[in-house]
């Protein structure tokens, strides 16, 4: 687990070693130079320690998966993954046993139909009345999905329905079921002392019942975490990251604390477009601003933009390639390459697997050159373009993968 040590803390864990080791005492007092210089020294180490933690905590949240990233939202955050959660109702007004209206009976009616020497504390005769006990297995044409009854109904005199509470014997999403699912029941299994009258009880659910859910994705519990993340960092954090993230082209920031040390902030903005358009940055700017305390200075962080270049190569079973697929597998490409993340790995494979499901045509997929390079924002041109041995490439945690028409060929071998 990372431990954060303050200003304070590495402040006073300073003073206390020089009172006890120097041979001569020196003047500690607020205005004094060493003083002065521990709390710079204090407030630089501070700052170095916020800012690597934030490298390593936001990292650890994106590329954790399974149990590590259990592990990571337990120990730090002490928030667990959402389990599964089973299908339920409980609010006795949805999952209905009632009496055939074909027949036009009523609960005294159907009592009247068991035989006389048929006795159960189930049946009260006197009253006219029966009970259909909670346990009774209850069938849906979902396949697989059955319920099971949580609570026991009583009809009586005049009575010709009645509500249950029950749950699904599924685990999670799959137990949800749409409104008339429920058909079928149990109850001669579960009571058989109601056997003469069971056939003209149905059931059935009036509405759906679907507040089952599926253990929760890592996606959806990466989110949840880098939200807990930024809610630890403190309310002007989060201010920032809402104003950032109001601004139109704007698709996740990263906030770094004491970028250029203390009173500062660093709001690296990842875009909706390939390369960030500078009005998006300077709406950025302006708007967190807004929101940002009196006397602290934010500074907005641009990826870097790293190139990739390559020439995809195809065999087909006879003739040449359409071009249309040609276009179709460069901007398929294209597209899987600008949309990785900060940090993203480029698989070789699923490039190869982008080319090959364009057509049936195609019986082999080679890429014969690849170069990675620098990209000049403002020119648009690439920089320092290095052939690399085709095959899977990572970007560092601050940089982004770029490539266009020009930078990405398709051709036949």
């Amino acid at each position: 687990m990372l431990i954060k040590r303050t200003k304070e803390d590495i402040l006073l864990s300073a003073i206390r070693r020089i009172e006890e080791f120097a041979v001569n005492k020196y003047d500690l007092s607020a205005t004094s130079v060493i003083r002065q210089m521990l709390e710079t020294y204090a407030a630089e180490i501070s700052r170095l320690t916020s800012t690597a933690s934030a490298e390593i905590i936001g990292k650890s949240i994106a590329t954790a998966i399974g149990n590590e990233l259990d592990l990571l939202g337990e120990n730090i955050f002490n928030l667990p993954r959402n389990t599964a959660k089973i299908t339920m109702d409980n609010t006795y007004s949805t999952i209905k046993f009632y009496i055939d209206p074909a027949f036009k009976y009523i609960a005294q009616t159907l009592v009247n139909k068991i035989p006389i020497g048929v006795t159960s504390t189930l049946i009260d005769k006197v009253n006219g009345s029966f009970t259909i006990p909670s346990g009774v297995i209850l069938y849906t044409n979902k396949t697989g999905v059955t319920f099971t009854t949580t609570s026991a109904i009583t009809l009586s005199g005049s009575d010709t329905y009645g509500f249950v509470s029950a749950q699904s014997n599924s685990y999670g999403a799959d137990g949800n079921i749409s409104s008339g699912n429920i058909v079928n029941h149990n109850i001669i299994n579960i009571a058989p002392e109601l056997t003469d009258i069971a056939p003209y009880i149905l059931v059935t659910n009036i509405a759906p019942i679907a507040n089952g859910e599926d253990i929760e994705s890592d996606e959806n519990y990466r989110f949840r975490l880098r939200n807990a993340y930024h809610d630890l960092a403190g309310g002007t954090e989060i201010a920032l990251r809402l104003a950032a993230m109001s601004v139109p082209g704007v698709s996740n920031i990263n906030i770094v604390k004491y970028i250029n040390g203390l009173g500062t902030t660093g709001v690296q903005v990842i875009g909706t477009e390939p390369i960030l358009n500078i009005g998006t940055i300077r709406a950025v700017y302006n708007a967190c601003r807004k929101v940002i305390s009196v006397g602290e200075k934010v500074t907005i962080i641009e990826p870097e933009y790293i190139v990739y270049k390559s020439k995809i190569q195809l065999i087909s079973f006879g003739g040449a390639i359409d071009n249309t697929i040609k276009n179709r597998i460069q901007s398929n490409v294209i597209n899987y390459i600008i949309n990785l993340p900060l940090g993203g790995q480029i698989i070789n494979n699923r490039v190869l697997t982008i080319a090959f499901s364009a057509s049936s045509d195609i019986k082999d997929v080679s890429i014969t050159d690849m170069f990675i390079g620098e990209l000049d924002i403002m020119s648009g041109s690439t920089l320092n373009l290095m052939s690399m041995h085709p095959g899977n490439i990572s970007a560092s945690s601050n940089e982004k993968w770029y490539t266009d028409t020009t930078l990405v060929e398709v051709c036949d071998a």
